[in-house]
């Protein structure tokens, strides 16, 4: 939503560290009979009349339909999740009455009068695809309109109960969100002690001189009760087993049947469980749930009430649906042999209270901004297995959330240059961590409903600590940083830290990278192509490398004629490494190779000044420069850098 243009189709996005367990993602979710909260890219399209409509609706960058905006709308109504409108509101209004079916089912809508002044949020605020409360902030910020906003819980700074991205919301929600509004008093239950994200801490720990008449309760049941709103945390895990040939819609219907026979919600369930061997079978697949894989070793080694010989014979474990839930709620492998049980012959079945649960994985210290830990039950199986004629279902209960914690990178500077992904993760995470600076850079994508920490300059172990502490006590963490957070940033630092802390033990979380514009392709774009062939980057920064190692690598690359993108080039304290880096690179390029300055690349203050080597104003520099220094092949044509791919454009022998 960011600008550039948008596939017509929205596209799973995928991507994840990949933990023990094989997790992976099989797509979205079907929300309360609304559309499908999923990674998919929304799929948003303007709308214009008139050229001066057109001409505003070119710059957001959307596919457009110009011209009849009845017909138009109509035609593309069913298949989108958003529509910008260069239109009167009530134009608008009386043309998608009639196409209304409810609020979980209708596309989001922003209009935007003929003279950007103001881009209007018409419908969808809370909508669960796209938001149009964010889409008036974004095309906001591409086409200078002031943002009109009138959902009451966003106007007036409260909770959006049915937007909470980690528990889904039913019940009286209208009712509840009047109330917050007006500030009723409201009780939170909390009966589990789930982890809570601060936006519902704030409710739980109010203390109120009356009893409350509303009430939000904290459930995986499916409940309903008068006045009350239930959050269903992601608490339940789906264990399943199937034979190769399992229907499709033969498991998901056992499913239902199971969890209804046992008064528990699907909005609970927060991924499937099964054997590697069938972690992309469509039976299992068709839940559109994360789906986690485990061995068959690592499933015989689990102690369970109801093994069987004939799975074990089939796939070598006596227990599939119920072994693969507990291992997915943190039960220890080790409760049987490492050689597992007799081929013949299964465990004979285990009575007694329910699998012991697993040590507590060991943690990096816990920020002090964090709430100290709520004592929970113990994580446990819930439902023992219900035999259907091709599959198995188990059910067991976390005590915990499993936490995920997003290291994202969020390019050069604005929106423009972030990721769909990077927009995507921020706005569905608990909390956002990062370096002031880095938190101004994505301030327009938080909302209330987010914890955000920020840190000053220098104390990035803490900022790796208390991101990974947050994920391991179950929250959404993104831990963001400027560019790539691979590339001279945090993600070196914090995977050194999970291997200190998790070497024997798997985190309870999952680590997803987002790549993000690295400086040195921020920098080259500007400058046309001087990154055109081989080239290096390197970081002038000695605080945690020895200058002789720099020194060292500047050398060889400089000698082996390769372009060099130089990072972090001079701070208010390191003054003299720039100047000696550059005396080194003129060892091995003449005084008029092609160098360039590029400050705060794509921000207000950008500057961009080509040079050469000798003439390279060394006071320009600050650290928020990068320095791209050419090879002997990089000229410079006109106001840019070109460094050719070494074979002549006649000769036709380019790649691509």
């Amino acid at each position: 939503m960011s600008g550039g243009r948008q596939t017509s189709e929205g596209r799973l996005m995928s991507g994840g560290w990949q933990m023990s367990g094989g997790w992976q993602m099989s797509g979205g979710r079907q929300m309360s009979g609304g559309r499908q909260r999923s990674q998919a890219i929304p799929r948003i399209m303007s709308f214009s009349v008139t050229k001066l409509g057109l001409r505003n609706a070119q710059t957001l960058g959307f596919p457009n339909r110009h011209g009849n905006l009845k017909e138009s709308i109509a035609q593309e109504w069913e298949r989108l999740d958003g529509l910008v409108v260069f239109a009167s509101v009530g134009l608008v209004v009386r043309i998608v009455a009639p196409l209304l079916k409810g609020k979980r089912l209708d596309p989001s809508i922003v209009c935007v009068d003929e003279g950007t002044r103001f881009a209007i949020a018409l419908l969808g605020g809370h909508n669960l695809a796209c938001s149009s409360n964010l889409l008036a902030q974004q095309v906001s910020q591409l086409l200078g309109t002031t943002p009109v906003v009138t959902t009451a819980s966003d106007s007036t700074n409260q909770i959006s109960l049915d937007t909470l991205e980690s528990m889904p919301a039913t019940g009286d929600i209208s009712l509840l969100m009047r109330a917050l509004v007006d500030n009723e008093p409201i009780r939170l239950e909390n009966p589990t002690s789930w982890p809570l994200p601060q936006v519902l801490q704030q409710l739980e720990n109010k203390e109120f001189g009356i009893e409350p008449k509303y009430r939000i309760l904290i459930s995986d049941r499916d409940t309903s009760h008068q006045n009350t709103v239930v959050l269903h945390p992601p608490s339940l895990v789906l264990g399943i087993g199937c034979s190769t040939d399992c229907p499709s819609d033969e498991i998901y219907q056992l499913a239902l049947q199971v969890l209804g026979e046992h008064s528990l919600s699907y909005s609970s369930v927060s991924e499937i469980a099964t054997i590697d061997i069938r972690s992309n079978h469509p039976a299992v697949k068709r839940f559109a749930l994360p789906v986690r894989g485990f061995s068959a070793e690592e499933l015989s080694r689990v102690k369970v009430p109801n093994p069987s010989a004939q799975v074990y014979n089939h796939v070598g474990t006596p227990s599939v649906s119920e072994a693969a839930c507990l291992l997915a709620i943190g039960q220890t492998p080790g409760l049987f042999p490492q050689s597992g049980p007799a081929p013949q012959t299964a465990p004979a079945p285990q009575s007694g209270p329910a699998p012991q649960t697993a040590p507590a994985p060991q943690t990096a210290p816990a920020p002090q901004t964090a709430p100290a830990p709520q004592t929970a039950p113990a994580p446990a199986l819930i439902v023992e297995k219900t035999v259907g004629k091709h599959c198995t279902i188990a059910i067991a209960r976390r005590a915990t959330p499993r936490g995920r914690l997003s290291l994202v990178g969020l390019g050069p500077g604005g929106h423009l240059h972030r990721t769909y992904r990077c927009t995507q993760v921020l706005q569905t995470s608990d909390i956002v961590i990062g370096y002031t600076l880095y938190i101004e850079q994505c301030r327009d994508l938080l909302s209330n409903s987010h914890q955000v920490i920020e840190f000053p300059i220098g104390k990035e172990i803490e900022r790796a600590q208390a991101a990974i502490g947050y994920a391991e006590r179950g929250f959404k963490v993104s831990l963001v940083c400027s560019g790539d957070c691979g590339i001279f940033a945090m993600a070196p630092m914090v995977l050194e830290l999970i291997g200190n802390n998790f070497r024997d033990v798997d985190p309870n979380f999952d680590l997803d990278i987002i790549p993000g514009v690295t400086a040195a392709l921020a920098a080259s774009s500007l400058l046309g192509a001087p990154l055109g062939h081989d080239h290096c980057l390197i970081s002038l920064s000695d605080l945690t490398t020895k200058w002789d190692t720099i020194e060292e690598r500047i050398r060889s690359c400089a000698s082996s004629d390769m372009v060099i993108a130089i990072y972090n080039p001079q701070s208010k304290t390191r003054t003299w490494q720039l100047a000696k880096a550059l005396e080194i690179i003129s060892q091995f390029q003449k005084p008029d190779t092609p160098a360039a300055i590029v400050t705060n690349a794509y921000r207000p203050q950008e500057t961009v000044e080509v040079c050469t080597i000798a003439s390279l104003p060394l006071d320009h520099v600050t650290m928020n420069s990068i320095l791209i220094v050419g090879n002997s092949t990089s000229t410079i044509v006109g106001n840019h850098i070109l460094t050719p791919r070494g074979k002549a454009i006649r000769s036709g022998f380019y790649d691509d």
